[in-house]
């Protein structure tokens, strides 16, 4: 008997994230916050490929899911102004939680660093790295995502 599997994929459909925030500190030149908020994402999974069974016939199968993930989130935010137009940045929101079928971790997280080119403009770049781990329980359906993106980004923000 013997049996093989040719491809597998998984995608990310959509995502989004809505945080609200107090500041515990504000300087003249540093702030820095706590938040909250939610982190939900589409999730579509599927396997296919191609099985054979002994000398039997090549059969292609695909199967999928959707799931669509959201998670509460605890977060802690920066910034510092060395000098009039040097702008860092950073954030950190993470959640672990189970409830029912349900399990799942997110870790979010971004740096940024910006330079005024112009009283309402600021070119800079930035870092992110986002892990996301979901595992799903239950009679019909058991299964786990694992999600990471992470990379560089360059940027013009405007602001009036």
């Amino acid at each position: 008997m013997t049996e093989q599997l040719c491809a597998e994929r998984d995608q990310l459909i959509e995502g989004h994230r809505f945080t609200i925030g107090n500041l515990v500190h504000q300087g003249p030149r540093l702030e820095l916050g706590l938040g909250v908020g939610l982190h939900a994402t589409d999730f579509e999974l599927f396997l296919e490929g191609e099985g054979q069974v002994g000398n039997g016939p090549v059969r292609f199968h695909r199967e999928g899911r959707k799931i669509f993930a959201p998670l509460p989130t605890v977060g802690a935010f920066g910034q510092w102004e060395p000098a009039s137009n040097w702008t860092f940045f950073g954030r950190v929101d993470w959640l672990s939680l189970g409830i029912d079928d349900y399990r799942g971790r997110l870790i979010n997280s971004e740096a940024s660093v910006s330079y005024k080119i112009h009283r309402n403009f600021d070119i800079g770049t930035s870092y992110r790295y986002v892990n996301y781990k979901l595992r799903v329980s239950k009679e019909d359906w058991n299964g786990r995502v694992r999600y990471e993106f992470s990379g560089p980004a360059v940027f013009i923000r405007a602001g009036f």
